[in-house]
């Protein structure tokens, strides 16, 4: 890597509000890192310059490379002083810091759940993990103008964005409702390591059941899986076990049902939320749902799922698994694969491909072709 003082490439800023979330530094950091592989100038800020050498241990990434900088100390007191009064005071003041330091950038890249300021960069991408439910949707007229003031004031912001990327249909959807603009799909990358062969995340003829909600409705929702495998047992399931998320514990389905032990022939994952399929407190959260489920998935584990939107959308586009409505829909999905040893490893086939798409390796190869089509049109 050449030295950063004798770098005449194009510049690029990086800035995210707030760096101390793991998935904000492994998503930039490797955008980052990408964009300094191609030959750029990279800048990273915030409201407190971050430490690229920090965030490139979290990402896996030299970053000595990066300079860092800060929007200035009176924003960051500001922005500390209006999250102390109120969240309506944050997000106000979140749009309308000035991005100066991006100006004369040939690329700037922002990570943000709310409407952001103004791109003061020749171009500007837009990353939204999700949309934050508390900002005042954008209110329109047929013709599509804002029918407030502060509705227009909103649609200039993002406009002066190029590119608006989201991980999920569902947060597309969300964006196209309440910004009223079109998103394209840019899945986040997930740290998803496959077992080694001494120590499996599956075994084979295992079931993990893994759960959306937290404290004592977790505990609740593992509980009743751990019911629905004791009624699978009952209705024939046999030579197969059960692995408790929360607890690590393990069932024998051969001493619940009273069979006699096979050898398993894959592995399946439960995934469940209280709520079911309208569960309300699912914030469609890529880093905790997906790649919960993910992880096992590349593992070779069939996603059998009663879950928020996030974990349905996964096993949908992937179709690799199925999305169960009632208990009793999963456990006869569980029953016929665990029945069909050729279809179970056909779904664990695909299972597997769909989750290595999630890697940090397709994230990379993802944002080099988007940055090599800057280049190209800089080059023209």
């Amino acid at each position: 890597m050449p030295d950063r003082k004798e770098a005449v490439g194009p510049r690029a800023s990086i800035y995210a509000e707030c760096w101390a979330d793991e998935l904000v530094c492994r998503t930039l950091g490797l955008v980052a890192w990408q964009l300094l592989r191609a030959g750029w100038r990279v800048q990273l800020a915030g409201i407190r310059p971050p430490d690229p050498l920090a965030i490139g241990a979290i990402c896996g990434r030299d970053l000595r490379w990066c300079s860092s900088t800060g929007v200035g100390g009176f924003a960051a007191f500001l922005s500390n002083l209006a999250a102390s009064l109120s969240q309506r005071a944050a997000r106000f003041l979140s749009g309308r810091l000035s991005l100066s330091f991006a100006r004369g950038s040939d690329l700037l890249v922002c990570w943000s759940e709310r409407i952001p300021p103004y791109c003061p960069a020749v171009r500007g991408w837009l990353i939204v993990p999700r949309v934050d439910r508390g900002e005042a949707e954008i209110l329109t007229d047929v013709e599509g103008c804002g029918l407030r003031v502060s509705d227009r004031e909103k649609q200039r912001r993002l406009e002066s964005w190029q590119r608006i990327f989201t991980p999920l249909e569902c947060v597309a959807d969300e964006v196209r409702r309440r910004w009223k603009v079109e998103p394209e799909e840019l899945p986040l990358p997930l740290l998803l390591i496959p077992a080694s062969p001494s120590t499996p995340a599956f075994a084979g003829g295992e079931i993990l059941a893994l759960c959306g909600d937290k404290g004592e409705r977790r505990s609740r929702c593992l509980a009743r899986m751990a019911e629905l495998f004791r009624d699978a047992c009952n209705a024939g399931l046999s030579g197969w076990h059960f692995r408790d998320s929360q607890e690590g514990t393990s069932a024998d389905a051969d001493s619940a049902a009273g069979g006699d032990a096979v050898t398993g022939c894959g592995g399946i994952v439960w995934f469940r939320c209280s709520g079911g399929q309208d569960c309300g407190a699912c914030e469609s959260h890529w880093a905790a749902c997906v790649s919960a489920l993910a992880g096992a998935m590349l593992s070779g584990a069939v996603p059998v799922v009663d879950a928020g939107p996030a974990v349905r959308e996964l096993v949908r586009t992937c179709g690799s698994g199925f999305i169960c409505k009632s208990e009793a829909e999963m456990v006869g999905r569980t029953l016929a694969l665990a029945g069909s040893p050729d279809l179970l490893a056909s779904y664990s086939r695909a299972a597997c491909e769909a989750a290595y798409s999630l890697t940090e390796v397709r994230f990379e190869e993802r944002i080099g072709l988007l940055i090599a089509t800057l280049d190209r049109r800089q080059a023209a």
